[in-house]
């Protein structure tokens, strides 16, 4: 459906969990899910990439090191070698937290939870690593509530296995969102402004800038028109609609 062109108070806004609630728990683990879901938000974002033997795992960079006690390239781990990392953060409340699967991250996130299920591909894994993301989100019926966010070469994987799933992508020019027939743009913060947002609106797309951690940045964003805010601290964007 298109969204209104119209900017300001009046727009419903999202609070988008990046990486899950990411300032308070281990990010893009279960707890950090499952508390963005605990909290009320209306979407949580998380990043997937692939394992060497072929399990979507919940991870953002490229290596295991700056998030858990291990080293190396997830692609080049195994799933049980990754499983095996503690991923706690070395914080003793949350002892015991692991790289999740993609599997256990859509049993933790109900259907009425929005899912920015964001795609990273490996040096040579984007088409099986897409298959697999497409797969899951249609096996557990999460069409309707749930997109995926990616770059060129994941647009193209998702067109080719499951043209269903929605679709968005970073910053780009309005004929690249055109030809991925994007559901929604997920640009910079410092480059979304009312009349970024009132483009996309135009050609029926939703906006959920990257990202505002800063009340008056999030404010800003509001009143530019966005639907909704990618954030590590969503209780704080939270509180600041409450009192809007």
């Amino acid at each position: 459906p298109r969204a209104s062109a119209a900017a300001g108070a009046g727009r419903r806004v999202r609070v988008c969990a990046h990486r899950g609630c990411s300032t308070s728990h281990p990010e893009n683990t279960l707890p950090a899910l499952r508390a963005a879901v605990a909290l009320g938000c209306e979407q949580v974002e998380y990043d997937v990439r692939l394992s060497a033997d072929g399990k979507p795992v919940l991870l953002h960079d490229g290596t295991v090191d700056r998030t858990t006690d291990g080293a190396g390239s997830v692609w080049e781990l195994s799933y049980e070698q990754l499983a095996a990392l503690d991923a706690s953060g070395g914080e003793r409340e949350f002892a015991g937290a692991r790289i999740p699967t993609l599997e256990e991250a859509l049993q933790a996130v109900p259907p009425s939870v929005e899912m920015n299920v964001h795609v990273n591909p490996g040096p040579t894994d984007c088409e099986a690593l897409t298959r697999l993301v497409c797969a899951a989100l249609l096996r557990h019926g999460r069409l309707e509530s749930s997109f995926v966010t990616g770059n060129e070469d994941v647009m193209e994987a998702v067109l080719q296995c499951e043209p269903r799933v929605r679709r968005c992508m970073g910053s780009r020019p309005p004929e690249v969102y055109e030809e991925y027939g994007c559901y929604g743009i997920q640009p910079r913060n410092h480059l979304t402004d009312a009349a970024l947002c009132e483009e996309a609106h135009a050609a029926g797309r939703l906006v959920w800038p990257f990202y505002a951690n800063d009340e008056d940045e999030m404010r800003r964003l509001v009143e530019a028109g966005v639907d909704g805010i990618l954030t590590d601290v969503p209780q704080t964007l939270m509180a600041l609609l409450r009192a809007r």
